[in-house]
């Protein structure tokens, strides 16, 4: 398909910046009563709005039902007041071929663009050599200012997080769109889940209710059966409840901010990375991973009678030698689990973040560089 030349429509243009605006149009900072007050260049606040492209070839009898529950979800915010945040479902301009599909669409409140042929060149150049369909879809994406693109074609050597990281556009299946819709939701303090949805639902319970960890609250459940003493049931319900809703309300931020900061490098937002905000909940979510691990060992301590009291709370570690001895000698299957290799080595890793973030500092996020085996050395810098 030929690059075509192409101008963005002006609704379209003003869709696309209504939350975070890459060229500012003033030309001169805000005066309100007579003052003048700074305006950060290149920098914006949180976006309100999830823009999510349909490929209209997704839809069919077996999808329809992931657009009705998406439907349902922009009905409550709707009905929110003021309204939190938005979700907008976007399709490529009408294609004669999915008329069917268009009516469906449409009908349960997507939105139809003027566009859907064109081509960009920054968009060609980062998907080099695949089909011509693809690269018009993911460039109406960019040129819509869509967040994520739902479809199932996606040419076969495609690594999305290679196109993610060149265009800042996800293309993803129908659910993982939903999750990516309740991240984001959450993230603006809507509490949402499509396995259970539910008006006004508060947060106390929400974790409980929309996604249980089962196999705690049933461990919790039989100990009790078993008359485990009251306050070993009492550390596993607070595990199974209160330590599961707040690990996974932190993890739902962090991912959240990830969609934040994947919108902002879109719009080159260079001063709004969301450093902090994601370093404040990662920070949070060290020390309930720790204070999580913690409580397992107290309760593996009581579970398999290996008899440390409260006074022996510095021996009662998931690295510490004295904690492993006695329960290799009484319950070696526990043993096997504690010093596998791979989970040794994600405890350490999370002992030092912990230990750091707890004791010594502030954990921020930091790019990442990967050298390949011929990058140069101080030994042969010099002859290049």
């Amino acid at each position: 398909m030929a690059a075509l030349a192409w101008m963005r429509p002006p609704t379209t243009a003003a869709l696309a910046t209504r939350n975070l605006v890459a060229v500012k149009s003033r030309v001169m900072s805000p005066r309100v009563h007579g003052r003048i007050f700074p305006e950060t260049e290149s920098s914006a606040l949180l976006r309100r709005e999830l823009r999510i492209l349909v490929d209209l070839r997704t839809i069919g009898r077996e999808t329809v039902a992931h657009l009705v529950e998406l439907d349902v979800l922009r009905h409550y915010l709707q009905d929110l007041r003021p309204e939190p945040c938005r979700v907008t479902l976007l399709a490529p301009a009408a294609n004669p071929e999915l008329r069917a599909q268009y009516e469906v669409f449409t009908r349960l409140g997507g939105e139809t663009l003027s566009y859907g042929s064109v081509v960009l060149p920054e968009v060609s150049n980062a998907l080099g050599g695949v089909p011509d369909d693809f690269v018009a879809l993911m460039s109406t994406a960019v040129a819509a200012d869509a967040d994520l693109v739902v479809t199932e074609a996606v040419p076969s050597g495609v690594d999305s997080q290679e196109v993610r990281g060149k265009l800042h556009v996800a293309f993803v299946d129908w659910p993982t769109v939903k999750r990516e819709c309740e991240i984001f939701v959450r993230g603006h303090e809507v509490p949402w889940s499509f396995a259970c949805p539910s008006w006004y639902c508060p947060w106390t319970p929400f974790y409980s209710i929309a996604e249980p960890d089962t196999t705690l609250i049933r461990l919790w459940e039989r100990a009790g059966a078993a008359g485990m003493p009251p306050d070993t049931l009492e550390l596993m319900r607070s595990l199974a409840l209160n330590r599961h809703a707040a690990l996974s309300y932190t993890r739902d931020k962090l991912l959240f901010y990830v969609q934040q900061e994947r919108a902002a490098k879109r719009h080159k937002l260079h001063l709004q990375d969301f450093a902090f905000e994601i370093g404040y909940f990662l920070n949070h979510y060290y020390v309930l991973l720790w204070a999580g691990l913690d409580q397992i060992n107290w309760i593996v301590n009581a579970a398999f009678n290996l008899e440390f009291r409260t006074k022996d709370w510095r021996r009662v570690g998931t690295l510490n030698k004295d904690f492993l001895r006695r329960m290799r000698e009484r319950a070696q299957r526990v043993a096997d689990i504690y010093e596998d290799s791979d989970f040794v080595r994600w405890v350490k890793m999370l002992a030092g973040a912990r230990h750091f973030v707890a004791h010594g500092g502030f954990s921020m996020p930091t790019e990442l560089y990967i050298r390949s085996g011929d990058d140069p050395s101080d030994d042969n810098w010099t002859r290049r």
